[in-house]
């Protein structure tokens, strides 16, 4: 499962077009870890001279030592930085094309919709697109160098320590036994049996590290949709209730945080007291040799040194347990989003064939357990005539538009009609950033062109021409309910869909807005389906469409307004 993850993330940016510059930067990065491997090794053995210089009295050597170390500081000092900035132009690549793919798997067939339909276990796919995927990459790339520093430098310091650590004598019932390059044994089983206790002391890093984050994000979602319903908060007088919730939430954030609190404490402890012998046990176990004069001061720091190295390199899982786990937690995160994502049914999209105006044959949804909604309907629409469909609230009306439009997940019958030139205007409007112009002009078609005096017609007619036609906007906020409805309409006039579905797209307009608004769009010849409950919409429609629960459906024609 673990290699099958890592092709996964790992394809997008490393396996895509263009893949040759991503395996040459990170070749320029390894030569980076490559410099400060040689440097650190180079330390080493300038330990041996300055501090052999140092006992011995000898200023001359002890000069040229200075000398080399300010040196190996600048070089070490560049390298870093070189690394540096090498790794994050490849966490930039590497989390832009990750990000592309993800967001682009979420928007492909409108899975953002349609997984509402379906029972799938991931959370907050804003949060794991965004900041997962940021997440999973900076510590792929900053896990994976520090292990190869790590391993590369655990082969060749432990060379460094058979070479110099000597052999261990010691005599057991008589006989004399000897380890050689005993220091390096020593180094080795320290490590292991640190990393032993580390990763048992830290196992449950990873589940409380999957759990933290998706605390966080249920709590950030939460303050997120009090801002976008702030108005409606205030109006409803439900501070309380919002408040409540939230702070429900803080309070799973918070409990979860204390117990990764605590079993952060215990890995510290551990990686403290680790650390802390490291440094003192070469010294004890090599100073007997030093007072003996069997070596000197800079064998001595030579020796420790490498044992340090050794065990520090052997100790990467200890150093970095929380980092892995987190990295963990946030690669299982992912690759479940993504395996949610694949695993949704495919649409199921009741259009057989494209064709101007609408046909129904048999035609319903369908509810969870496989039966429709309504009686089935079967009606032709021709281009130009106009279908209002009333019913009470929660009959399907819809629920019936959705079908058509592709996203409810199952229906029965088949409808014809012309896909590509549908606009569908739910009653509350869609309205992103930007201008006007921009707003009104947007098409699915790049090609499509519309010039000044068109764009300003349909805001005349929609009474909104006192806007500012170029100026950027959140018009989602300055705008009112009525005022969006009617610049969702001049859209409508200004496209001029084959097939325009209205679901109480009116309900915010005073009857005179709403009739100037019907006769423009009749005027221009577009094939009409409306929703809604208003007595006024029948004189703007040449046919009506009853919808009565269980009770069947009723198709009138009215006479043309």
């Amino acid at each position: 499962m673990f290699i099958q993850d890592m092709k996964l993330l790992a394809a997008p940016y490393w396996s895509a077009q263009g893949r040759s510059r991503a395996w040459f930067t990170l070749t320029l990065a390894m030569l980076a870890v490559a410099g400060i491997i040689a440097i650190q090794v180079r330390w080493n053995e300038w330990s041996l001279g300055f501090y052999n210089a140092l006992q011995n009295l000898d200023a001359a050597a002890f000069g040229y030592h200075v000398v080399e170390l300010l040196l190996l500081d600048v070089a070490f000092i560049a390298c870093t930085m070189a690394k540096f900035q090498i790794q994050q132009r490849l966490l930039i690549n590497w989390r832009e094309r990750l990000t592309q793919e993800f967001l682009g798997k979420w928007v492909d067939s409108q899975r953002y919709y349609r997984s509402r339909f379906h029972s799938v276990t991931y959370d907050n796919p804003d949060q794991r697109i965004a900041e997962d995927c940021r997440i999973f990459v900076e510590q792929t790339l900053e896990l994976g160098l520090n292990l190869l520093q790590a391993v590369i430098l655990v082969v060749l310091f432990s060379f460094i320590m058979w070479r110099i650590s000597g052999t261990l004598s010691f005599e057991v019932a008589g006989h004399t036994m000897a380890i050689p390059g005993y220091m390096l044994w020593l180094a080795l089983i320290y490590a292991v049996i640190g990393s032993g206790i580390a990763h048992w002391i830290g196992k449950p890093l990873i589940g409380l590290n999957f759990m933290q984050q998706r605390r966080e994000a249920d709590f950030r979602f939460g303050l997120t949709r009090l801002r976008e319903d702030a108005e409606v908060v205030a109006l409803s007088r439900a501070q309380g209730l919002e408040s409540k919730q939230l702070l429900a939430q803080l309070g799973l954030l918070l409990s979860n945080y204390a117990r990764l609190v605590r079993s952060k404490k215990h890995l510290l402890g551990i990686n403290a007291a680790y650390e802390r012998f490291a440094f003192t046990l070469p010294l004890l176990l090599v100073s007997p040799r030093f007072f003996s004069r069997e070596i000197q001061l800079g064998q001595l720091t030579q020796i420790a040194s490498a044992f340090g190295e050794i065990q520090a390199s052997l100790s990467f899982l200890i150093r970095s347990y929380p980092q892995i786990a987190e990295w963990r937690a946030t690669r299982t995160r992912l690759c479940s989003f993504w395996r949610e994502l694949d695993a949704l049914p495919p649409p199921v999209d009741p259009v057989v064939r494209s064709t101007a105006g609408l046909k129904l044959r048999d035609f319903a949804p369908l509810d969870t357990q496989g039966k429709p909604l309504f009686a089935p309907i079967t009606l032709t629409l021709r281009e130009g005539e106009r279908l209002l469909v009333r019913g009470p609230s929660g009959v399907g009306k819809t629920t019936l538009i959705r079908s058509l439009a592709g996203l409810w997940p199952a229906h029965q019958g088949i409808a014809e009609l012309d896909r590509d030139g549908l606009l569908i205007l739910p009653q509350t409007v869609y309205l992103p950033h930007g201008t006007l112009h921009e707003l009104l002009t947007w098409s699915d078609d790049p090609a499509r062109v519309f010039n000044e005096e068109a764009v300003i017609e349909v805001l005349h007619i929609a009474g909104l021409d006192h806007l500012a036609l170029h100026t950027q906007g959140n018009w989602s906020r300055s705008l009112s309910p009525g005022e969006q409805q009617r610049l969702a309409l001049a859209r409508a006039l200004l496209l001029r869909p084959s097939l325009l579905i209205l679901d109480e797209a009116t309900s915010g307009l005073d009857t005179q807005a709403e009739q100037r608004l019907y006769e423009a769009l009749i005027d221009r010849g577009i094939t009409l389906v409306s929703i809604g409950h208003r007595e006024s919409l029948s004189q703007f429609h040449t046919h009506a469409l009853d919808i009565k629960s269980n009770q069947g459906v009723g198709l009138t024609e009215n006479q043309p307004a």
